[in-house]
């Protein structure tokens, strides 16, 4: 029989091999095995009246509400030994229906907590709290719970889970398309709160006993048919350790630029700038605006046969076949400076630094732009032209800023209208206005679109894509640099250049009803300070 996190990764993994959401995938499935397949389940008030949790736990399965009969949703066709099982459990034969595994794996978790769908064989929740901290990396349960955590965060495309103290509660969180989701626990999931710190801090390989100073690890795990590379920080705090986990998947393949979601002036402009032999292309914006991403997409489309390229990393996110990836270990004395200057000894064509932090680094960076090499970078500032201030700020002299800037670009991330439940979207003019002021201009009402929230979404949001904008170093561009002009009057060139600023492009987006103007005014208003 498949385990309960089995089952669902069986119909995602099904999804996968037809290029499909699960949601499509399940007719599918129902139809090859001969079974119904319900797309709005009418899920059972009280599925323990039916059947005993540890049952449909282990099968994965829930009731649904039926006159006639045991009524069993799950997403995969059971086997002969499940059948049997749930025979004999019932007293008699349900009538099987197959439902999407998202579908299913939020009404389990909605109803006993995400850890109820993951214990297998236990007819307890969870156990009581023990203070027998000394073993509470051996807990059982605590282990199931993270199983159970990981397992629902692939299948919601989380990139964070944060585990938080709050009293003597216990808190999951997990970000999915930038926003930040509470995960439903079993009532008394507050038991485990030390257990699952401990387990989480067995898995990173980190000092069980330390509870003072912040740790950081990393561990691989496979989940919802998935591997992912796992980074692990903990952080000391008032009522216990708060632990965050970066989820990186390991086998995802690596973006190219087209895929980005990219408006068409940004597109032309990285592609155009990567076809230079030498040079430095900066791209910026604040955490998780998908930055890495971006350079990993022009690495990407960069890289041949008859290049050499080297990446500087701080962690490595993804893995770029072709290329040679170096991590940075600060704490042995290789970060991004000293790491570089051996990459430099590497006979490099092209470099990818993950970020310039440091004036030292910034300056290795520019100089070996400028003696024929490609580097690809990431810097924290607010916008395009921002991103020569910040370098100017880091000691680059602004005449070599000058001679090796190719293209400085900013970008954000938004949420994506779902398109299932899109409608027009009316706006008053008091709220039409205030967008205007806040983006530049007054939006134009007929292609501006909302979602009305259903189940293939989350709010009325389903992904996210990338809004940029890229300055071109032009002569002028370069002439202002050199000349120390302010980021204002760069911004004012770079626009009278062609230049589609960030707030215009979020309104565009809002306009042909990609994003919602709200969305839009959030993430992209206060791009140019």
């Amino acid at each position: 029989m498949n385990a309960t996190g089995d089952r669902s990764a069986l119909q995602r993994r099904r999804a996968q091999e037809l290029g499909v959401r699960p949601e499509q995938a399940a007719p599918l499935i129902a139809k090859e095995a001969g079974l119904p397949f319900s797309e709005e389940p009418n899920w059972h008030p009280d599925p323990a009246s039916v059947a005993p949790l540890a049952f449909l736990s282990s099968i994965h399965a829930l009731p649904l509400s039926c006159d006639d009969g045991v009524h069993l949703a799950t997403t995969w066709a059971p086997d002969a030994s499940c059948e049997s099982w749930a025979r004999a459990t019932l007293g008699t034969k349900p009538i099987w229906t197959i439902v999407a595994a998202p579908a299913l794996d939020s009404a389990f978790a909605s109803r006993f907590g995400v850890a109820a769908a993951n214990l297998e064989g236990s007819g307890e929740i969870i156990p009581e709290e023990t203070e027998a901290e000394d073993d509470a990396g051996d807990d059982a349960a605590a282990a199931k719970l993270v199983e159970g955590l990981l397992t629902r965060a692939a299948g919601e495309g989380a990139t964070d889970i944060h585990v938080e103290p709050w009293g003597r509660e216990l808190a999951v969180r997990m970000r999915v398309d930038g926003e930040l989701e509470p995960v439903p626990l079993p009532a008394n999931a507050a038991a485990l709160r030390r257990s699952v710190v401990a387990r989480l801090k067995v898995l990173a390989k980190l000092d069980l006993s330390e509870r003072r100073t912040p740790q950081d690890g990393r561990f691989s795990a496979e989940a919802g048919g998935r591997r992912f590379d796992i980074r692990v920080s903990t952080l000391p705090a008032v009522h216990g350790e708060s632990v965050s986990l970066r989820l990186l998947e390991t086998e995802a393949t690596p973006p190219v630029l087209s895929e980005l979601g990219l408006p068409s002036a940004a597109l032309n402009a990285f592609s155009e700038a990567t076809t230079s032999p030498h040079g430095i292309v900066v791209v910026t914006g604040p955490t998780g605006s998908g930055k890495t991403t971006t350079l990993a997409a022009l690495m990407r489309s960069v890289m041949r046969p008859g290049l050499r390229a080297v990446t500087v990393e701080d962690p490595v996110e993804r893995e770029l076949p072709g290329a040679v990836q170096v991590q940075v270990r600060p704490e042995l004395g290789l970060g991004f400076a000293q790491v570089l200057r051996s990459v430099l000894r590497q006979d490099p064509d092209l470099i990818l630094v993950g970020e310039i932090r440091d004036r030292e680094t910034a300056d290795i960076a520019v100089r070996a732009s400028l003696t024929g090499h490609l580097v690809l970078t990431t810097l924290h500032a607010n916008d395009s032209a921002g991103a020569v201030e910040r370098l100017r700020d880091l000691g680059v002299e602004p005449f070599l800023l000058a001679s090796s800037l190719r293209l400085a670009a900013s970008q954000r991330l938004v949420r994506k209208v779902c398109p299932d439940c899109s409608t027009k979207s009316r706006l008053s003019k008091e709220l039409l206005l205030a967008a205007g002021k806040a983006l530049g201009r007054t939006p134009k009402e007929d292609g501006l679109r909302k979602g009305s929230g259903c189940r293939f979404c989350r709010g009325g949001y389903r992904g996210r894509t990338a809004i940029a904008e890229a300055l071109r170093a032009s002569a002028s561009v370069r002439s202002m640099i050199a000349s120390r002009a302010s980021a204002t009057e760069i911004r004012a060139l770079g626009v009278t250049e062609g230049m589609v600023t960030l707030p215009e492009e979020a309104l565009r987006a809002a306009e042909a009803g990609i994003t919602t103007l709200a969305e839009a005014a959030l993430r992209c208003a206060d791009a140019h300070g």
